[in-house]
């Protein structure tokens, strides 16, 4: 039978174990409260589109021509109001690049309150004075993490003009409180007149920081293209690589850069610098820098398209196969001249014709053999024919399309040689991008008239396939 007691007996015992724990709660609480106290204090992460607070100080006026006369007073708010006048300018260029959030005038002020900075000294205290206050105050609202970035300078007038010298400075430990401040850049601009040392903002500022950040957008100087010129087979593409390069020759980065092929018909390209060749020939492609300033000169690009100068072809008499006789195999070659002859003008010009017969009988030829226009087609039909025609052809990123003349020499007793007439249609598959080379499929409709005691005409249908090897 249980004891009473026992119930009472479990029930001092949860109370213990409930009062342990209690006892290690309270112990451990403790703990994450003295690690806070002795971790130095973080600045905030800035949310997505935030850049680093940045405190422009009002710049030291330094004049070594001060006076006591009504023009030299004059001269003096002259130029404190000219430093006021720098300083705004530096912070609205900050703004306008929008990665910077600067802090100036009343903003800055109560900054410097709630790092408990003093006042900055009078205007009867010394430049060595005043000079230190700014550094000491830019030290103390960084250290204080009241902004990541702070910018002190000064304005001096000297005999012959005006310099401004400006300082960044900012945490030696990244954004960590606490840490010391560090000089990170400066800048030196001179001008003779107050307007032109207000457009030196933008220089100051390009030399104050890194080449990186672009606070001001630097001017492009230099444009460079790659590849230099290019030689495409007709319906394949490449990409330009385009480099923009400022005054001192250093990288620039996010260029927005604008193609334009000067015959669209024969090779176009992309926004992206993607060239693609259309039809053979050569066009130019021109590159240009947009959305900064700049003092390049537009550069272009050579592009040559080529059509295949070699071709293999086999296949069969579809006229022969329809009588399933032994001599429907055809077998082919395709020769296709690239020869550029160097003329005064590679355009041809028919109104100027008569003044220069050569020249323009040249420039003529120049273009037919140049641009892949005449082709030399050599077939075989075994045991029946040898075929020897001159095709003018139109060639495009399709297919192409062609007309020929030529001679039919009989390969067997019988048959009489004969003159032949051609239409061919063809198209062509780039199966592997980038290769010299593309697999056609061409249909040739033949019509030859033979002579003789007995003449006649034959008509004849020849599908081929094969290869065709570019230069």
């Amino acid at each position: 039978m249980p004891s009473a007691t026992a119930p009472i007996h479990r029930r001092g015992l949860r109370a213990s174990r409930l009062g342990a724990a209690c006892l290690a709660l309270l112990f451990l609480l403790p703990l994450p409260v003295l690690a806070q106290e002795e971790t130095l204090p973080v600045i905030q992460v800035r949310r997505p589109g935030e850049g680093p607070l940045v405190a422009i100080f009002p710049l030291q006026v330094l004049n070594q021509q001060v006076g006591t006369s009504e023009t030299a007073v004059k001269d003096q708010r002259d130029l404190e109001l000219l430093s006021q006048a720098l300083s705004d300018a530096l912070a609205a260029r900050l703004v306008q690049s929008g990665q910077f959030r600067p802090v100036t005038g009343v903003r800055l002020e109560r900054r410097l309150q709630e790092a408990n900075v003093p006042p900055p000294p009078g205007s009867e205290a010394s430049v060595e004075a005043m000079r230190t206050w700014l550094q000491e105050a830019a030290e103390a609202l960084l250290s204080r993490a009241q902004v990541e970035e702070a910018v002190v300078g000064r304005v001096l007038a000297v005999q012959g003009g005006l310099v401004a010298v400006i300082e960044r400075y900012r945490l030696a430990d990244g954004s960590r409180a606490g840490s010391p401040a560090r000089l990170v850049g400066s800048a030196v601009a001179q001008a003779d007149k107050p307007p032109a040392l207000l457009g030196c903002a933008d220089d100051l500022l390009r030399e104050v920081y890194p080449p990186g950040t672009e606070v001001v957008p630097r001017k492009v100087a230099k444009l460079v293209v790659l590849p230099s010129a290019l030689r495409l087979p007709i319906g394949q593409s490449q990409r330009l690589n385009v480099l923009a390069f400022d005054e001192d020759g250093t990288l620039l980065p996010n260029v927005t850069l604008a193609f334009q092929s000067d015959d669209e018909g024969r090779v176009a390209v992309t926004s992206d610098g993607l060239v693609t060749g259309l039809s053979p020939g050569q066009a130019t492609v021109q590159v240009q820098a947009l959305g900064r300033p700049s003092t390049a000169d537009t550069a272009s690009v050579n592009v040559a398209v080529l059509a295949p100068n070699l071709g293999f072809r086999a296949g069969a008499n579809l006229s022969e196969v329809a009588a399933q006789r032994e001599t429907a195999a055809a077998f082919g070659l395709r020769l296709t001249p690239s020869i550029t002859l160097q003329t005064t003008s590679q355009k041809v010009d028919l109104s100027k014709g008569l003044e220069n017969p050569l020249s323009f009988l040249t420039g003529f030829f120049s273009s037919l053999l140049g641009s892949g226009l005449v082709t030399l087609d050599m077939d075989v039909h075994p045991n029946q024919d040898f075929t020897v025609m001159l095709d003018a052809m139109q060639r495009s990123r399709g297919g192409y399309f062609g007309t020929g003349i030529g001679i039919v020499t009989p390969l067997k007793e019988g048959m009489e040689t004969g003159l032949g007439l051609r239409l061919t249609l063809g198209t062509q598959f780039d199966w592997l991008r980038g290769s010299r080379f593309a697999v056609p499929f061409e249909l040739n409709a033949d019509l030859v008239f033979r002579g003789g005691v007995e003449s006649s005409t034959e008509a004849r249908v020849v599908l081929v396939t094969g290869i065709d090897l570019f230069p």
